[in-house]
């Protein structure tokens, strides 16, 4: 198999330093390698005791009890599951600001006949309502909304639309409406 950047490899394993480890380093290990094997011979010189009759009886009674402190019943988890979900519940509804709404901004463009034109043209009452409930929303529930750029170049271009509709109206005013007077 032929290695990627082998020169490259040899080159820099030249160019490190070259150290030696402490003097005392391979004392430390044969110390510790000495001290193991004495630990396994020193084990297999351990004596084996058998327990009595007696206390294998004994052994064998403690385990053979049932232990009720074992068992858990199935009510006492239930009830840590509920105590966990109630808390848990509970911070949501403390932490979470309720009177927040969710509010997405959203827009649309919409490309009109000159037959519905003399109707656009006509104040919308809904359009002052949208207006007044924006700024409301600006002045009071969600400020940091309105000062996203994204906000700001959309009521650029609502206030610049608004100039150029109120412009048509002066002109339709003056000149009457005439759908070859409108240029596409």
């Amino acid at each position: 198999m032929n290695e990627i950047n082998r020169e490259s490899l040899k080159q820099a394993i030249r160019q490190m330093d070259s150290r030696l480890p402490h003097a005392n380093t391979w004392g430390n290990i044969q110390q510790t390698l000495d001290s193991e094997e004495k630990l396994s011979t020193a084990l297999d010189t351990l004596p084996e005791h058998e327990p009595d009759v007696t206390s294998w009886d004994a052994i064998e009674h403690i385990l053979s009890q049932k232990n009720e402190r074992t068992l858990t019943p199935w009510w006492q988890y239930a009830a840590a599951v509920f105590a966990l979900l109630m808390l848990s519940w509970s911070a949501y509804f403390f932490l979470h600001d309720h009177n927040e709404q969710d509010i997405i901004l959203s827009y649309s463009e919409e490309i009109v006949s000159t037959q519905e034109m003399p109707h656009l043209i006509a104040n919308d009452p809904l359009e002052e309502e949208a207006k007044s409930y924006i700024q409301q929303l600006c002045r009071k529930a969600r400020p940091e909304i309105c000062q996203q750029p994204e906000f700001l170049a959309l009521q650029a271009h609502l206030e610049e639309l608004s100039k150029e509709q109120s412009a048509l109206k002066k002109t339709i005013d003056q000149l009457g409406y005439d759908p070859n007077l409108i240029k596409y």
